[in-house]
């Protein structure tokens, strides 16, 4: 795998209820998710639950990806 230097904002919520961040995202609730999102914005790949290195690559690939 290519090395990247990635700059890439991170968003930590601090709020009274995570249910607004569930309902944008359609996220289940409290398992871990983790969302791929592209250049544009969009969510390119979702990952619902604990994920391997090698899944994280693909969703990082496809994040990246042109």
């Amino acid at each position: 795998m290519t090395s990247r230097k990635i700059d890439a904002p991170v968003l930590i919520f601090d709020g009274e209820s995570y249910d607004a961040i569930n309902a944008r995202f359609e996220l289940p609730g409290e398992v871990p998710v983790t969302l791929a999102i592209d250049h544009n914005g969009k969510i390119v790949d979702r990952q619902d639950g604990q994920a391997d290195k090698a899944r994280l690559a693909e969703m990082m690939e496809r994040a990246l990806a042109p």
